[in-house]
């Protein structure tokens, strides 16, 4: 791992100050904090951040790279505003939309820097033994994966109803459960098309769906379905692969994957420590070594998910399949 100077954390909300503590107490690297809310300031600074009250100030420390954590609505914005510091890691999902990635994509280009997308589940210990699993399950006849929780109990501290996640213009399952769109591509490809419908039932009183189901072909014309929603009492993430030979299931709130055949099933556990997943991709981004990168989610993956959502969300308009279109038209 290398890591020149420090590294910019723009955004110091949740996610941000994850960043900043897994970096300097983790990692061990020197950090740089830059809130939106000037008053937070402070208050990282008792904490023994580092703090910059804007780009100026930011620019002084000399970052040599950066983290864009603030909301979803301003990434494209702030990620162009900290390009001329070195590469940059957004946290998911890369935009609201595909509209305006295209500009983003032009000024990396313009200051040779590149951009990666924040997909921790992509370092999952348990999500990488399901990877290298469905090559040993015969062929591919079905995957399903399914992903609920209870919005209200996502940040206990904060009104739910206040957060990004409660905006139809940035939040919504579509975009907040990205993990899931991004590692179904990962492991199954790019499908072309895709078929969806949303639900606004509105038992968590906000404007953003509330739940969406999801419904395409992988490679090899395997059906791929996938159900997310926050509206669900009792937390569950899984994905089943059930393949000719074997079917495998992945569960990543008790970190077990269990592969069951004819003669019987098989567990094998992993520790779910999310700050140690973090940790793997934020090392993985500052590493110089291509092979760390390769499981980095680019800038042309992270496009490609918010296209993905765009065509879902019309598909539930129009209640057709729609196509998955290019992000670099928008």
């Amino acid at each position: 791992m290398t890591a020149a100077g420090p590294v910019l954390v723009y955004g110091t909300g949740s996610i941000g100050s994850r960043h900043l503590a897994v970096l300097r107490d983790r990692i061990g690297v020197p950090v740089i904090a830059m809130p939106v809310r000037p008053a937070r300031a402070t208050e990282l600074e008792r904490n023994g951040f580092a703090v910059a009250r804007s780009l100026k100030e930011a620019a002084a420390l000399g970052p040599t790279c950066s983290i864009v954590a603030t909301d979803t609505s301003r990434h494209i914005e702030d990620a162009i505003s900290l390009l001329p510091f070195g590469d940059v890691l957004v946290e998911k999902p890369l935009a609201s939309s595909a509209r305006g990635i295209a500009s983003l994509a032009t000024a990396a280009d313009r200051n040779e820097s590149a951009v990666y997308v924040a997909f921790p589940f992509r370092f999952d210990e348990g999500l990488r033994e399901l990877a290298r699993s469905c090559g040993e399950i015969g062929t591919l006849v079905s995957v399903r994966i399914e992903c609920e929780s209870w919005l209200p109990d996502w940040r206990p501290h904060r009104d739910y109803r206040e957060s990004y996640s409660a905006r139809a213009d940035e939040g919504g399952v579509l975009r907040d459960l990205a993990h899931e769109l991004d590692y179904a591509v990962r492991l199954f490809g790019r499908p072309r098309e895709v078929f969806c419908g949303i639900a606004r039932q509105g038992i968590l009183g906000i404007e953003a769906e509330e739940s969406a189901d999801l419904w395409w072909e992988a490679r090899d014309c395997v059906p791929v379905s996938i159900h997310l929603d926050y509206v669900s009492p009792v937390s569950r993430r899984t994905v089943r692969v059930v393949g000719e030979k074997e079917s495998v299931t992945w569960n990543a709130i008790e970190g077990t994957l269990t592969r069951t055949a004819e003669n019987g099933s098989r567990t094998v556990e992993f520790p779910v420590d999310r700050d140690a997943t973090v940790a793997r991709l934020l090392a993985a981004f500052l590493s110089d070594e291509p092979a760390e990168r390769a499981w980095l989610a680019t800038l042309d993956d992270g496009g490609f998910i918010a296209a993905l959502t765009d065509a879902a969300r019309k598909s539930a308009e129009s209640r057709r399949v729609e196509p998955v279109p290019d992000w670099a038209d928008g």
